[in-house]
């Protein structure tokens, strides 16, 4: 594949309503955090193009509700997914119970080699907090994650990337190994519809 053709990623955050996942790609995307982030209603998405070891990406970004109302039409996008963040809230130990739910729902429906980073959210709010960090490190080891703990609202732009970069580095070789793949089978298959058939020799008939 060349360097300069363009892959396209589609990055999915799931979770539980207000656990940050907003606030989270706001961070990334900005570097900045709105205290007045409203809820995200059904999906929502914005994107964003990087140059990521010589090769460019146009990711989007899929942040999704968290109301359970609106889980049938999230599991829509799952498909179509090429990396998802589960998000929980580290003072919400419900947002934590329920990652079970979301992560088997991802994997019932997305390719089987998706790469799927969990990331506790929230980290400042150290009176509140209700998961540990090494409950975190044990859950995700457990269900084969990366895993990243931060807070949207005081940790830097940088240190956010650190993470979203992670996920998408993952992503993109996958991407770049299934176009090779691809791009290998239409070779093959445009070889074998280049087969020349000589055409059958006429007979010679006698005169007379």
């Amino acid at each position: 594949m060349n360097s300069d053709q363009e892959i396209n990623l589609n990055i999915i955050l799931v979770g539980e309503a207000s656990v940050g996942k907003s606030a989270l790609t706001e961070k990334y995307i900005s570097g900045k955090f709105d205290h007045k982030t409203k809820p995200t209603v059904g999906t929502d998405f914005v994107k964003r193009s990087i140059v990521l070891n010589d090769v460019p990406l146009n990711v989007r970004f899929w942040d999704t509700a968290g109301q359970e109302k609106y889980r049938a039409m999230v599991s829509k996008f799952y498909q179509k997914a090429n990396g998802a963040f589960v998000v929980y809230d580290v003072t919400n130990k419900q947002s934590f119970e329920l990652l079970e739910y979301w992560i088997k729902s991802i994997r019932e429906s997305s390719p089987e080699n998706m790469p799927i980073m969990l990331i506790g959210n929230k980290n400042d709010l150290i009176e509140e907090r209700q998961i540990s960090t090494e409950q975190g490190v044990d859950f995700s080891k457990k269900l084969g994650l990366f895993f990243f703990e931060t807070s949207a609202k005081d940790d830097s732009k940088e240190k956010i990337e650190t993470a979203f970069s992670k996920l998408i580095t993952e992503a993109s070789l996958i991407a770049i190994e299934n176009n090779k793949k691809r791009e290998e089978i239409g070779m093959n298959k445009a070889k074998g519809e280049m087969i020349t058939i000589e055409p059958p020799k006429s007979k010679e008939k006698n005169c007379c």
